[in-house]
């Protein structure tokens, strides 16, 4: 018997079985059968549909647990393209696993075991590597040990290699660093697009662009060492910025700090600014905030 047709069975026997203690006050006895049989009929109904909801339940929470697994299967398999191309040797290939199990078994001793939970429990979701080592709170003497790891690990790969090994995975390296400039410059792009209304002139984008490197500096200044490495790692993962902030849990002072710098840049991009931009900048503004609270 499956799931589903047991639940269906026990809902529908305690349905009847509170049916048969219901008492007609109508005189007509075939006029009570008929009520009698239209409520069998309804309970049932409603019994199946109780059953197939419940019995829906497991399945569901299967498909989100597969769901997860294939992507971490993909991100796993998108790692190892790299080590097709290199065409390693079995020789090779064992070295390196040795190589990795060991940095990997350094790694671990110098985390704290709640930094070890948070890897494990974002490893099993398919989170990105780079977003997740940025929330673990690394002390500078944890930072320092890692690097010696990495290093070392990277310098043990490389002398197994070959020249033209070590040539091609420089190149796949590089490759991947301007997919990563591309994204960045794409996102700068669009931002740009927004301001390509307002028609700025040369001098004013320069002017522009010295504001805002001049407001990045300042926040830089306000925000610790682990909060900055808190918005690279979103940055590199591309999350938003807007997301990003909200984790990082400020004091009172440096939102205050970091609200008069955002007023400073706003201020002072606005005396570069002719009325009719401004007037526009407001618009761009406006319907920003509509589709915002339309979200």
């Amino acid at each position: 018997m499956t799931l589903s047709r047991y639940f269906y069975n026990g809902i529908r026997y305690f349905l009847l079985m509170r049916l048969l203690r219901l008492k007609f006050y109508d005189g007509d006895i075939e006029q009570n059968k008929l009520r009698k049989s239209d409520m069998i009929k309804k309970l049932s109904f409603l019994a199946g549909a109780i059953a197939l909801t419940i019995s829906a339940i497991p399945f569901a929470a299967q498909a989100q647990i597969n769901s997860s697994e294939q992507t971490v299967v993909a991100q796993r398999q998108k790692r190892g393209e790299w080590k097709n191309k290199l065409n390693l040797t079995d020789g090779q290939k064992a070295q390196m696993q040795e190589i990795k199990q060991s940095a990997r078994a350094e790694m671990q001793q110098i985390l704290t075991t709640e930094q070890l939970d948070k890897l494990e429990a974002a490893k099993a979701s398919g989170q990105k590597k780079r977003a997740v080592w940025g929330t673990l709170n690394l002390t500078d003497a944890q930072k320092a040990e890692l690097k010696k790891v990495r290093e070392s690990k990277k310098a043990q790969i490389e002398a197994i290699l070959t020249d033209e090994q070590k040539a091609l995975m420089q190149e796949m390296k590089q490759m991947r660093q301007n997919r990563r400039e591309n994204r960045s410059q794409a996102k700068g792009l669009k931002g740009q697009g927004k301001l390509k209304r307002l028609n700025l002139t040369d001098a004013q984008k320069a002017q522009m662009q010295e504001i805002k490197e001049s407001a990045r500096a300042e926040m830089q200044t306000i925000l610790t060492t682990e909060q900055l490495d808190k918005l690279e790692a979103a940055k590199a993962s591309g999350q938003k910025k807007r997301a990003v902030w909200g984790t990082l849990n400020l004091t009172d002072a440096q939102k205050a700090e970091l609200k008069k710098v955002r007023e400073s840049k706003k201020a002072q991009i606005e005396a570069i600014l002719t009325d009719e931009q401004k007037a526009l900048m407001q618009e761009m503004k406006q319907m920003r905030q509509n589709r915002r609270n339309r979200g």
